[in-house]
């Protein structure tokens, strides 16, 4: 509670509980450090609690599991509410809050160079200490690698991303445990859980291409214009469906990538998601193995889970890939603007975007007028036409190939007109409104990154 007390809440006073995860975006990221969200209703019929009693409460949950005549208590979450609310009249207090990822390790990041050298696994344990949270296990691949001196951190690194970039080194991502420590865990060393239809609620085989990995593309630093590509087989062209990328992460080196492409290799699966009755063990970054009603096996990396209790408990674990045609890889995102301070486009910083749209663009721009149309509204207008055929949209992030092509088609069209200080902001909004029009019910959630 606020005040430093404890309450000891039973399923008697317990409406409803859930929580949902994942490691990344849509695919197989390397070094992503996502916090669960946490929803949990509280009766409260007798109104012996109020809201603010549970104001930066920590929640620590328990399930507990049949077998017979007894039950098996199992930690399910330790979280700190973010807020707390009860309607009106209503018998119901809700809190909802995140781990410790997102409330113990946002502070900032901070290091000095008689520090070195270390290792990649004391950097995590610092990072921990530092955050007053206990690291499972140093023991994570790569962990025993040696940092003769100290990074080039970017400006205002967190104890998060630190702990995002020993992750990626370790050839996965950084979660939570169910009760309360931070795991480091690769991508091969996940537990395996086989479901059959006697298991499961729903199984749906999504879009998205199977991915078979093949291939690192890896940018060391932000001058870096090109990948440098680390393959299993160097005949094998890159793709979505078979590469992912690493780009500006300080700890990653060259023996790392090859050492990661080795363990990375045996790397299989589809995409899927299964509703079933859930297990507190069952966890991101775990495979999951389907047998269906035709006896054909699909092979889940869960990438997402979503757990929830509400008289029983259910479980919705997911593995999100890109389609195949899409232009990115399954682990690339810029989390930078596309434009830069001034207004231009940084094309260095434009995730998947068509050589032809970033051709079109640069130089005119920055270079619009009064006359025609400033930056500004441009972006706007993006947004604005965005956002009226797929809600909310960030401009940092559009990935798909069919949108990336039709806005060079329309660009390329319009570019003329720029020239001859013809066109408008009404005209640019409309033209992408059309391209909206036409290819946003083609477009997934896994193919357009929003904030």
């Amino acid at each position: 509670m606020s005040d430093g007390t404890q309450v000891a809440l039973t399923s008697a006073n317990i409406a409803s509980y859930s929580f949902s995860g994942s490691a990344g975006d849509v695919g197989i990221p390397l070094g992503a450090a996502e916090a669960n969200d946490y929803t949990l209703d509280i009766l409260n019929a007798n109104k012996q609690y109020t809201p603010s009693m549970f104001d930066d409460a920590e929640v620590t949950m328990y399930c507990g599991l049949r077998n017979g005549d007894s039950t098996t208590w199992s930690p399910f979450g330790v979280w700190y509410v973010h807020s707390s609310s009860a309607s009106e009249q209503s018998v119901l207090i809700t809190l909802s809050g995140y781990d410790a990822l997102a409330s113990r390790f946002e502070a900032k990041f901070t290091d000095t160079a008689s520090g070195y050298p270390t290792t990649i696994g004391a950097l995590a344990r610092t990072c921990c200490t530092a955050a007053k949270i206990t690291l499972s296990s140093i023991a994570f691949a790569n962990a025993a690698v040696s940092i003769a001196k100290m990074p080039k951190w970017p400006d205002d690194v967190t104890l998060r991303n630190v702990i995002a970039y020993c992750a990626a080194c370790a050839g996965g991502f950084a979660r939570m445990t169910r009760d309360g420590k931070l795991e480091i865990i690769s991508y091969f060393d996940g537990a395996t859980k086989a479901l059959t239809p006697s298991d499961y609620l729903t199984f749906e085989a999504t879009g998205g291409a199977a991915f078979d990995f093949n291939c690192l593309e890896v940018k060391f630093t932000a001058d870096d214009k090109d990948y440098t590509r680390f393959a299993k087989d160097e005949t094998i062209a890159d793709s979505p469906t078979n590469t992912i990328q690493v780009e500006g992460n300080p700890l990653f080196t060259k023996a790392i990538a090859n050492s990661l492409v080795t363990s990375l290799s045996s790397m299989k699966m589809d995409a899927g998601s299964i509703t079933w009755l859930g297990d507190p063990s069952v966890r991101v970054g775990d495979i999951i193995t389907v047998t269906t009603l035709k006896n054909k096996t699909y092979r889940l990396l869960a990438n997402s889970e979503s757990f929830e209790f509400s008289g029983g408990l259910t479980a919705t674990h997911t593995c999100s890939l890109p389609a195949k045609n899409t232009l990115t890889s399954s682990a690339y995102s810029t989390g930078k603007s596309v434009f830069d301070p001034n207004g231009n486009i940084n094309v260095t910083r434009i995730a998947g975007f068509d050589q032809r749209v970033i051709d079109a663009t640069v130089g005119y721009i920055g270079a619009l007028t009064s006359d025609t149309i400033k930056t500004d509204k441009l972006v706007a207008a993006l947004i604005e036409a965005a956002t009226l055929r797929a809600g909310s949209i960030s401009a940092d992030d559009v990935t798909t190939d069919k949108l990336t092509a039709a806005a060079a088609e329309i660009l390329d069209a319009t570019i003329r007109k720029l020239e001859a200080k013809t066109i408008t902001a009404d005209e640019l909004t409309a033209a992408f409104s059309k391209i909206m029009a036409a290819n946003i019910g083609s477009i997934t959630a896994g193919d357009i990154t929003t904030n």
